[in-house]
């Protein structure tokens, strides 16, 4: 399997674009095999990642190197998707150890626990929603809601950074 991302990060006072692709087994961890950053500017790093047999072999330019990577790793933006695919049952828990795929930092021992049905304000309507949290090394506690039909409707992070499920035309108008 195979998933892409495109996003924008602050990095030294300017706004720089990296796009991510990520190719997975396909299992209940989507675990990483290759990952392929592409950085959009001039100090922008891109590098190439394969990862087999618990190692990671990272290729950045000139540059070459290792990283143990334990078994149930998950990629950031790879969690996403497990989330859409977790059964929305109490007691339900996802263990796993956390790759920031565009650093390549591993934060290990996260878990995301069901806790139950919360409802929210969209499009002047009431909607029932199911909450899970993220917990673990490294993060104060990530907030996802998904609907009835799995889909990922908001995201809290660090208390502060919320993402809201909307459509590209939505995303790209300015802000209010």
């Amino acid at each position: 399997m195979q998933f892409e991302h495109e996003f924008a990060v602050k990095w030294r006072g300017e706004s720089v674009y990296l796009r991510m692709q990520t190719t997975c087994k396909d299992d209940p961890y989507y675990t990483p095999v290759k990952i392929v950053c592409e950085g959009k500017g001039e100090e922008v790093a891109s590098f190439e990642a394969t990862i087999s047999d618990g190692t990671m072999r990272v290729t950045a330019g000139e540059r070459k190197y290792e990283r143990e990577i334990p078994q149930h790793t998950v990629t950031d933006f790879v969690l996403f998707e497990i989330i859409r695919r977790l059964p929305f049952r109490s007691g339900t828990v996802f263990e796993f150890h956390s790759l920031e795929a565009s650093e390549l930092n591993l934060k290990r021992n996260h878990k995301i626990s069901y806790t139950g049905r919360d409802e929210m304000e969209r499009d002047g309507k009431t909607i029932g929603l199911h909450h899970f949290e993220q917990t673990g090394e490294g993060i104060r506690p990530c907030q996802y809601w998904v609907d009835d039909r799995h889909e990922l409707i908001r995201i809290l992070m660090d208390g502060r950074k919320e993402f809201l499920l909307s459509t590209e035309q939505e995303a790209k108008s300015p802000l209010p």
